[in-house]
C-alpha cells in the first residue's frame, strides 16, 4: 500500500487518481489504439464484441468495488463509534473517581487527565502516521495499580469501587480495539486485483473502433468515475490516516468540558459561603409604666 497518499489532502488525492487514470486512458487511445486496430482489424461487429466483454467485466469489477466500498465505510464507521464510546467511558471513569475520598481521588483524577492529554497530543499524531502508541500501556497499568490499591471502608465506597473497576475494564477493551484498527486495512492482494481490473477496463476502452474524439470523451469519463471510487476506498481504508480520518475531537471535548472545568473550579474548602444576614432585634412592647395616665372622669 502506498501510504504516502495519506500525507496529501483528500481533494488532491482524488484529483491525483483522476489524472493518472484518465491520463493512461488518453495516452493509450492516442498511441496504443492504432496497434490494437491492426491486431483486431475493422471487422463488422467488433464494437459489439468489445462492448459485451466490457459489460461482463464491469459486472464483476463493479461488485468488487462495491464490496470494498461497503467494507471500508463499515470499518470506518465502527472505528468512529468505538472512539466515541471510549471517550464517553473515559468521562464516566473520571466522574466515578471524583467521588473517591482524598488523597486517592486527586491521584486518580490527575492520572486520567495526564492520560487524556497524552492521548490527544502524542498518541493520536502517532496513529495518523500508522504507528501504534506504546506508552499508553504503562499509563493504564499505573492507573490500574492505583485504582486496585483502594480499600473501601463503607458499603457506599464498595459499590462505587466495583462500578469504577467495571468501567475501567470497559475502557481498556475499547482502547485495545482502537489500537488494533490503526494498522488494519484492506489486504494487499485485493488492491492488486483492483488495479488489475482497472487496467483491463482501460485496455477494453482502447479496443473500440470509433471516432477519436468520442473515444477520448467516453473513455475519460469512465476512467474518471472508476478513479474516484478507488480514491474513496483508499481514503477510508485506514480510519486514522489522512485528512478524511477519525480525529481526537471527542477526547478534546471531554477534557475541556469535564476534566479542565473540574480542575479550574475551586475546591469546597476554598469556597466562601455567605454569612447569614443578622436579624434586627425585636422591638419590645412598651411597658405598662410607660403608658401615660389619664384622669378619671368625674
Amino acid at each position: 500500500m502506498l501510504f504516502w497518499i495519506y500525507d496529501i489532502p483528500t481533494a488532491s488525492l482524488v484529483a491525483l487518481f483522476a489524472i493518472v487514470f484518465v491520463g493512461i486512458t488518453w495516452a493509450g487511445i492516442l498511441f496504443v489504439r492504432p496497434f490494437f486496430r491492426i491486431c483486431l482489424g475493422s471487422r463488422p461487429g467488433i464494437n459489439e464484441l468489445v462492448g459485451y466483454i466490457l459489460g461482463s467485466h464491469g459486472v464483476f469489477y463493479g461488485i468488487l468495488l462495491g464490496l470494498l466500498s461497503v467494507a471500508a465505510y463499515d470499518r470506518y464507521n465502527k472505528v468512529e463509534i468505538n472512539t466515541e464510546e471510549e471517550s464517553v467511558s473515559l468521562a464516566s471513569m473520571y466522574r466515578l473517581v471524583s467521588s473517591y475520598p482524598d488523597p486517592i481521588r486527586t491521584e486518580l483524577q490527575t492520572s486520567i487527565r495526564d492520560y487524556t492529554r497524552w492521548l490527544i497530543d502524542e498518541a493520536w499524531p502517532q496513529q495518523q502516521k500508522g504507528i501504534v502508541p506504546s506508552a499508553g500501556t504503562a499509563k493504564t497499568s499505573q492507573f490500574q495499580k492505583l485504582l486496585y490499591s483502594f480499600e473501601p471502608d463503607t458499603p457506599r465506597e464498595e459499590i462505587l469501587h466495583t462500578e469504577a473497576v467495571a468501567q475501567f475494564t470497559k475502557l481498556v477493551e475499547l482502547r485495545r480495539t482502537r489500537l488494533l484498527s490503526v494498522t488494519k486495512g484492506i489486504p494487499a492482494i485485493l488492491w492488486y486485483v483492483v488495479i488489475l481490473g482497472a487496467m483491463v477496463n482501460i485496455v477494453l476502452v482502447w479496443s473500440f473502433d470509433m471516432r477519436l474524439m468520442g473515444q477520448l470523451i467516453l473513455g475519460g469519463l469512465l476512467s474518471f468515475f472508476v478513479s474516484t471510487v478507488i480514491a474513496m476506498i483508499a481514503a477510508m481504508d485506514y480510519p486514522f490516516r489522512g485528512q478524511f480520518s477519525v480525529t481526537a475531537d471527542v477526547f478534546e471535548q471531554v477534557y475541556q468540558s469535564v476534566m479542565k472545568q473540574d480542575l479550574e473550579s475551586p475546591p469546597e474548602s476554598e469556597i466562601v459561603k455567605p454569612e447569614p444576614a443578622s436579624q434586627p432585634a425585636a422591638t419590645s412592647a412598651p411597658s405598662s409604666s410607660a403608658v401615660p395616665a389619664f384622669p378619671a372622669n368625674s
